[in-house]
């Protein structure tokens, strides 16, 4: 037994100073990886400045000979450890950075973690940046980017404009409008707006309601012939926010079941409301279709005819609408359920159609880029398009 106890003992001991040559050693070979050279001065200064790190302002300054790393004002300034004139390491994160200056004295950065770059950026022109309030902007502006790219890369695909008044601050494309043709989204991409139809819609009752064609307080038996009852009094204004008890879509049709326009609405007049108008709100798709259908009545135009003279072009819109603009077929914007099927564009529908279904007309399914948008408010804005009385 004690000489077990004896063996034991002393492979403990052996593994022990085996272990502990193999730290040393590694210490060794870090330290002769990662070895600190002086560099000169004046090759320093030419790293010396501001960086835009993933929206994180990173400064390069030199102390006492030697240049040191500094991540935002409110944390410390760190040293690096220069392996060469061009390479740096910063030891408390483990990273590798190079500085590069090309022909025209830029410099760029260049971050590596365990080998792999994870960081490129070129150094902020302080001469190009006005204000401390351009360099905020910047800074904000890539901390948008780095986000919205990161969503395209798991899956995102669309177009992010952001603006102030007249300005547009951002303004920028992410993924594949096509991925079968690789062609990029861009902000000229033509896509469904959605239920942003309505405002459209909407916007075209009040269009009326300025031009003395009608009234929001007007009842539905005014446009409607043969109501039921419990239909006769509800009100545009009902329609219009959502009050009027109406279902939200006249089942079992869907948005491009083609119903001819009297048995569409002689079906949904008939169907049962949900409350009594004005007492509650409910979402409803098929109000915006009655509302749409009101706008036909009254103007004696077809819904999109009416949006495109009245509305579209006192706005300066020319990419929006169900079929009437010229676009570019190469501009849309395919669907793709659960980003995977292809599921083509609503365009190609309609115009395989020759129009557009009543379960959708007025609700949803308008086309337009966002650049039409931003015009569109704007016209909103400055009043061209409901101006005031």
């Amino acid at each position: 037994m004690k000489t077990l106890n004896k063996l034991a003992l002393s492979l403990i001991e052996r593994k022990t100073k085996i272990l502990i040559v193999l730290c040393v050693f590694a210490i060794s070979l870090n330290y002769a990886q990662n070895s600190e050279i002086k560099v000169d001065v004046e090759i320093l200064k030419h790293y010396v400045g501001k960086y835009n790190v993933e929206g994180n302002i990173v400064e390069m300054t030199i102390k006492d000979n030697q240049l040191y790393f500094q991540l935002g004002s409110e944390n410390p300034m760190m040293p690096l450890i220069a392996k060469n004139e061009t390479t740096f390491f910063l030891k408390a994160f483990s990273i590798t950075l190079s500085l590069n200056k090309n022909d025209d004295d830029e410099i760029t950065l260049t971050v590596k973690k365990q080998g792999q770059v994870v960081v490129e950026t070129k150094r902020i022109d302080q001469n190009k940046l006005k204000t401390k309030l351009d360099l905020s902007d910047m800074l904000l502006k890539n901390k948008i980017d780095v986000f919205l790219s990161k969503s395209a890369a798991n899956g995102f695909s669309g177009a992010v404009l952001i603006a102030s008044g007249n300005n547009i601050f951002f303004n920028k494309g992410y993924g594949f409008s096509d991925k079968e043709n690789k062609r990029l989204y861009t902000p000229k991409t033509i896509a469904t707006i959605g239920s942003n139809t309505k405002q459209f819609t909407a916007t075209a009752i009040l269009k009326l309601e300025q031009l003395n064609k009608l009234k929001v307080t007007d009842p539905l038996s005014k446009f409607f012939k043969k109501l039921p009852d419990d239909k006769k009094n509800i009100t545009i204004h009902q329609l219009l926010t959502h009050t009027s008890g109406l279902v939200g879509n006249l089942e079992p049709y869907g948005d491009f079941d083609h119903i001819a326009t009297a048995i569409f609405f002689k079906e949904l007049f008939a169907s049962d409301l949900l409350h009594k108008p004005g007492l509650e709100y409910v979402y409803s798709n098929v109000g915006y279709s009655v509302l749409a259908r009101i706008v036909e009545l009254v103007s004696n135009q077809n819904y999109e005819v009416f949006l495109n003279t009245h509305l579209f072009k006192a706005a300066g819109l020319n990419q929006t609408g169900y079929l009437k603009p010229k676009w570019d077929s190469n501009m849309f914007s395919k669907g793709y359920l659960y980003s995977t099927k292809n599921t083509g564009t609503l365009v190609e529908k309609y115009r395989k159609d020759g129009k557009v279904a009543w379960p959708l007309k007025g609700n949803g399914g308008l086309n337009s880029t966002h650049a039409d948008l931003y015009k569109w408010y704007l016209a909103l804005k400055t009043n061209k398009v409901l101006p005031k009385p």
